[in-house]
């Protein structure tokens, strides 16, 4: 008989069960099991027949995976019939402790260690034993270790290392600059933080290196991942701008050397700056300053390399001397004239004289003589101390004197007296003439009419462009005392004749009167009277003397005018409102109209006016021509209007509950009795307020024409319409067949300008009980009387769905919904 053991820690207490004395019945549970947590151990009964474990299984082995140490119990039924109870332990080890910890994330290229504690064994997923590792992985990876403990127990981890990516970083492409020059350096990264070899921390950084240089920037990502980039700026070689000059006056030529060096290069553009304004591309130009004094003159060259160099000198160009005179004579017309010369000159030592007339002088103040009329240029040359020089001239003008004498064609007469005179003046370009306290501008001759009576002395002034003379004839004219002719009368004009006109002398001075009427009469009595018979404009003169046979002519005009003949006819003067009629102008020997009717007043010729009030009418015409005349006429009631129907409809259409043609028309023409309807497709109708059926949609003209068969008058209205029932298709929700409700009785959709047209119809079961797809112009055919097979359906819910496509090509969307969305199916009820 096996003992029974109670264990504490590793010390083991066993006990003594006494025989039983009736029988000997041997049997074991087996050895105790050591195992590890999470582990699974067989154990194993023997010397029995028969096996009961204290976990309820019946069979000689149990698999037991107890968590911590635990005692198994098992009866065991010998040959004999005994039964023994025996107990094995097993001891259950903790498994070691491991944690690697939080998963890691490095930058790729960079490395991390792992450490696993609480062990004595270590097996990692890289194949390494220690308890640490250093692991640098090129993408995201798992690493796993198992550890075993003194007791052999194992245990395991898993650890992640995330591998970042490093930030791309670009650096702005190397460049080639000159000294001095700066330049842009960019790190394209968008990047978190930015660090150049200049120790700048954005990612623009401008940099102006003096000799060939290499700049690094490193940025960092969020993931705290660094990349590196280089730009290598190359500082070309420079030129040197050189040059040397002359100096002289100024106008005169300053001459530019050039001394530059290219410096390992070669020049291929020069650019001189003069400080005037003015510049040169010219490798060794001359200049022209115009003012004295201290002039800059900046030269820059550039390279082939695209380098240039600046350099500024400044030069002394020497101020000209001022040459200036004034004349004691700058014109005349003395001849000889003695002219005297003044010197104005600045800065000037040395004086140098031209007179224009072969005489020269060094003198600073000279004169000379002028014996005859011309054009004389005078020079002076100046020099300064620096030898330069200036020159300025004047004209000096000696003019010819005009010779001046006239003459008169008569020398006395009667007022009003006119005299030619002649001018016999030379080497004169233009003359005034004084004579009776005038003053008579004029080239050459003149006429004059002296109108009082008395002597009149005559004077000639003559001048050319420059010099005048004057001439004057003492009591040269004698004019005689003349009389003045005139005469009144009224009026000036009459419109029409016979006409008696009385004259009103009222000449002075006149002894003898002669008058002409220009009728074929004439008087000579001072203050007759004339009778003109006829119309026409007549020139009445009358002529009157005086002594020394002097006389006076006065001519009126007198007009006797044609009075107009005023008359008009229309084209109508009764008609239909409204009446347009047109009023024809029979008027003569007149010009200007007033025409007035119906509250309005017309100024043409003819006109023509439209009437459109019921009533009788009064025409006004009056005529007017050039001289004044006016005459009138009045027709009264000349034109007689009618009343015309006024045609006005509305209409409506019938859209429940589809659009179908149906169009209703409501006259509410005035005064009409009989009526006309054009409805716009070719339909026509005498009814007063018809109904009418359209099978077209769109906008049509309809033409309403009203008469009124009492007055004969008609007008006519034409108004848009609007058809809109097309391209629709309306599916009924119920029906009840059997019973005559109308289209109630069949269930059956209606629509218009069906192309394509397929139902049916379905029980709640999904089995179609009926389909059709029959079209009759345009419009579904055939419908579904409840019947399926010969056999009424019964009351309830059936379900359609339809396909139909419209002659235009489009689609049925469907029926909308409560929902407000389109289907092409739905439900239907019957009832009975």
């Amino acid at each position: 008989m096996k003992d029974n053991f109670f264990h504490l820690g590793l010390v083991f207490i066993s006990l003594l069960i006494p025989l039983i004395a009736q029988s000997q019945c041997t049997g074991s549970a087996g050895q105790d099991r050591i195992i590890c947590r999470g582990t699974t151990v067989t154990l194993t009964a023997i010397g029995g027949v028969a096996y009961s474990w204290d976990t309820g299984f019946q069979t000689q082995s149990i698999d037991v995976s107890p968590q911590e140490t635990t005692d198994y119990i098992v009866q065991i039924t010998c040959s004999v019939g005994n039964t023994i109870a025996d107990t094995v332990t097993v001891f259950v080890n903790p498994l070691p402790i491991i944690n690697l910890g939080n998963d890691k994330q490095i930058c790729i290229g960079d490395s991390t260690t792992i450490t696993a504690n609480n062990g004595m064994n270590f097996l990692w997923s890289n194949t390494s034993t220690t308890n640490k590792i250093t692991v640098s992985p090129a993408a995201t990876t798992e690493y796993w270790v198992l550890i075993t403990d003194i007791n052999n127990c194992q245990n395991s981890d898993t650890i992640q290392i995330v591998v970042n990516s490093l930030p791309i970083v670009q650096a702005s492409p190397d460049q080639s600059i000159c000294p001095y020059d700066s330049t842009i350096l960019t790190a394209s990264s968008g990047a978190a933080q930015y660090l150049w070899s200049t120790g700048e921390t954005t990612s623009v950084i401008t940099v102006n290196p003096l000799y060939t240089s290499i700049y690094t920037v490193t940025v960092t990502d969020l993931n705290g991942c660094r990349n590196s980039d280089t730009a290598v700026i190359t500082v070309k070689s420079q030129p040197v701008a050189d040059f040397a000059f002359t100096e002289d006056c100024v106008y005169n030529p300053i001459h530019f050397s050039n001394l530059s060096s290219p410096n390992g290069s070669s020049i291929i553009e020069r650019k001189w700056l003069f400080d005037d304004g003015t510049y040169s591309t010219l490798e060794n130009p001359e200049h022209f300053f115009e003012m004295g004094g201290v002039h800059n003159t900046t030269l820059i060259v550039v390279t082939s390399n695209g380098c240039q160099d600046t350099v500024t000198k400044s030069s002394q160009v020497f101020p000209q001397p001022n040459a200036r005179f004034t004349s004691s004579i700058d014109s005349t017309c003395q001849n000889p004239a003695i002219v005297e010369f003044t010197d104005m000159s600045s800065d000037a030592i040395q004086w140098n004289w031209s007179f224009g007339n072969s005489q020269t002088s060094i003198l600073q103040n000279p004169q000379t003589i002028y014996n005859s009329a011309g054009d004389y240029n005078v020079s002076l040359i100046v020099v300064s101390d620096k030898n330069c020089t200036d020159t300025t001239s004047k004209l000096i003008k000696i003019f010819q004197k005009p010779t001046v004498n006239f003459i008169a064609d008569h020398t006395e007469g009667c007022e009003p007296f006119k005299v030619n005179f002649l001018n016999q003046s030379v080497n004169y370009d233009t003359c005034f003439w004084y004579m009776d306290n005038q003053i008579i501008p004029s080239k050459e001759n003149v006429n004059y009419v002296f109108e009082g009576e008395g002597s009149y002395n005559i004077t000639l002034k003559v001048q050319n462009q420059h010099c005048s003379n004057t001439y004057t004839k003492q009591n040269y004219i004698t004019v005689y005392l003349k009389p003045t002719s005139s005469f009144t009368f009224t009026p000036d004009s009459v419109c029409g004749y016979p006409y008696t006109l009385s004259m009103v002398d009222q000449s002075v001075n006149a002894i003898n009167w002669n008058w002409n009427f220009a009728n074929g009469d004439s008087s000579t009595i001072q203050s007759p009277n004339v009778t003109y018979d006829s119309a026409g404009v007549f020139n009445i003169r009358q002529i009157v003397y005086s002594g020394h046979l002097c006389s006076d002519t006065t001519t009126k005009i007198f007009k006797i005018l044609q009075n107009p003949v005023v008359d008009f006819n229309s084209d109508h003067t009764i008609g239909c409102e409204p009446l347009n009629v047109r009023f024809t102008n029979q008027s003569q020997y007149s010009d200007f109209y007033h025409w007035e009717l119906d509250n309005h007043t017309y100024t043409d010729t003819n006109i023509d006016y439209s009437f459109y009030g019921e009533g009788l009418y009064t025409i006004y015409l009056r005529a007017k021509n050039k001289n004044g005349c006016i005459r009138d006429t009045t027709k009264e009631f000349y034109i007689t209007v009618l009343n015309t129907p006024q045609p006005d409809f509305t209409w409506v259409q019938n859209l429940d509950p589809i659009p179908h043609g149906d169009v209703f028309f409501t006259n509410t023409t005035s005064y009409g009795n009989k009526y006309y309807w054009d409805f716009g497709d070719s339909t026509f109708s005498e009814t007063e307020s018809p109904s009418h059926k359209y099978d077209e949609y769109g906008i049509l003209n309809v033409m309403l024409v009203a008469y009124d068969t009492l007055t004969q008058c008609s007008d006519t209205l034409i108004t848009s319409v609007e058809v809109e029932y097309y391209d629709g298709l309306f599916v009924p929700n119920a029906f009840v067949p059997e019973h005559n409700y109308g289209d109630a009785s069949l269930f059956l959709p209606k629509g218009k300008h069906l192309m394509t047209y397929s139902i049916k119809i379905f029980n709640n079961l999904g089995n179609l009980l009926w389909q059709s797809d029959e079209i009759n112009n345009s419009n579904p055919a055939t419908g579904w009387d409840g019947i399926y097979k010969g056999k009424p359906m019964p009351p309830g819910v059936y379900f359609w769905k339809i396909d139909a496509v419209f002659e235009n090509g489009e689609k049925w969307k469907g029926q909308i919904n409560e929902k407000g969305k389109y289907q092409t199916f739905g439900t239907l009820t019957l009832i009975r």
